[in-house]
């Protein structure tokens, strides 16, 4: 498991290094893993996709969106 593991953890770190060119607009996408502390508990996968434009050096806008999947 923690091989396989490994490689999609430094493609993400590689990934989420921050590039030059983006100046005005940043984009993210990802994995989320959500446990439910309920009865009876859940393991939920999901997304996650966010997305920023920068109107100028001090405001700008975010938008969020996210999804979680599985059996409660």
């Amino acid at each position: 498991m923690l091989r396989k593991l490994l490689p999609v953890l430094g493609l993400l770190l590689l990934a989420s290094l921050s590039a030059q060119a983006q100046e005005k607009i940043e984009v993210f996408g990802g994995y989320s893993y959500m446990y439910l502390h309920n009865s009876p508990s859940a393991h939920l996968n999901g997304w996650e996709i966010a997305g920023q434009y920068k109107f100028t050096d001090w405001l700008g806008g975010v938008a969020d969106f996210d999804g979680h999947y599985g059996i409660v």
